[in-house]
């Protein structure tokens, strides 16, 4: 399994979006072991996400 490297796009996506999850699981209320679980969860679905996408542009 190869790694590629993250764009500075994607990053600042990926901290936009964990910021606002952030955000909303303080406002909420959620105990910090959540915030870790969401945190990971996140980052997976867009790894995820993201391999889809070059598997799809590669064919």
């Amino acid at each position: 399994m190869s790694t590629s490297k993250l764009t500075p796009r994607e990053v600042a996506f990926i901290l936009f979006l964990g910021t606002v999850v952030a955000l909303i699981l303080a406002l909420v209320g959620a105990p910090i072991w959540l915030f870790g679980i969401v945190g990971g969860l996140t980052a997976a679905t867009y790894a995820n996400v993201r391999e889809g996408l070059h598997r799809r542009r590669a064919r």
